[in-house]
């Protein structure tokens, strides 16, 4: 009987991570221009991002706050202390909304997802051209 039951509960593990492991991950972001690296004006905002690394997509929205314009925005490898490099563009248009979807790597969505801490996301501004504000993923 012990046996079975934990035979059962193995096969329930196994199902669930594996139902687990196609679903899309949604992280988030706190903006700052005093995070960024070197640091900016007072702009703040939120990013919320779902990664999907089955289907190699990730959807983001991102709401500003005093930053005015943002003509383009990553997602960037780098710690909180580091102006890291360009992992994925996520816009290149002007706008003050930032929201859409792009296409990425599989691997690199996986990367974002299994250590999100390691990546930040910015926008970045006419004023601010190295980045508005920024914060990292969690």
């Amino acid at each position: 009987m012990r046996v079975a039951l934990v035979v059962l509960l193995t096969v329930l593990s196994l199902l669930a991570s594996t139902a687990l492991a196609g679903a899309a991950t949604t992280l988030h972001a706190s903006l700052s221009g005093k995070k960024e690296v070197p640091k900016a004006g007072n702009g703040t905002g939120t990013a919320r991002l779902t990664l999907d690394a089955k289907k190699g997509r990730v959807c983001f929205r991102i709401k500003l706050r005093h930053v005015g314009t943002a003509v383009m925005g990553h997602i960037h490898k780098g710690g909180k202390t580091t102006a890291g490099p360009i992992t994925i563009p996520l816009f290149e248009s002007p706008t003050r909304q930032p929201k859409g979807c792009k296409r990425a790597s599989k691997a690199t969505i996986r990367a974002i997802i299994r250590k999100p801490g390691r990546y930040y996301v910015n926008v970045h501004t006419a004023k601010y051209p190295a980045g508005a504000a920024r914060g990292q993923l969690h």
